[in-house]
């Protein structure tokens, strides 16, 4: 048992993890089978370079929850923070070619 308490997000290498991520505001990206390949493609990449190793996972309309093991950080980054810069940046890119107008609602005023 860890006696310190580590920040949401952090992971430790060689530790299995129950993780789940949600589309802003809940809305229904993953509906969308072009979106849910974005996640399943991005996974491979982790798999194949042996930064994660994946036990289960599902994908709901707006949120997936993923059962893995963290193998290796990729470069500076743990592999959630690339699976989750990787996600964004392919469906924004998806969005802007398909849907601008579903796009616009994710506009952050932050």
């Amino acid at each position: 048992m860890h006696i310190f308490h580590k920040r949401q997000g952090q992971m430790d290498i060689n530790q299995a993890y129950f993780y789940t991520e949600t589309i802003q505001d809940f809305a229904h990206l993953l509906a969308d089978d072009n979106l849910k390949m974005v996640v399943v493609e991005s996974w491979q990449y982790l798999v194949q370079n042996k930064l994660i190793e994946i036990y289960a996972y599902v994908i709901m309309p707006n949120h997936i929850h993923l059962l893995w093991n963290i193998l290796s950080a990729n470069g500076k980054e743990s592999p959630s923070g690339s699976f989750s810069k990787y996600t964004a940046h392919r469906f924004k890119k998806y969005l802007q070619q398909y849907n601008p107008d579903l796009l616009m609602k994710f506009i952050s005023d932050k």
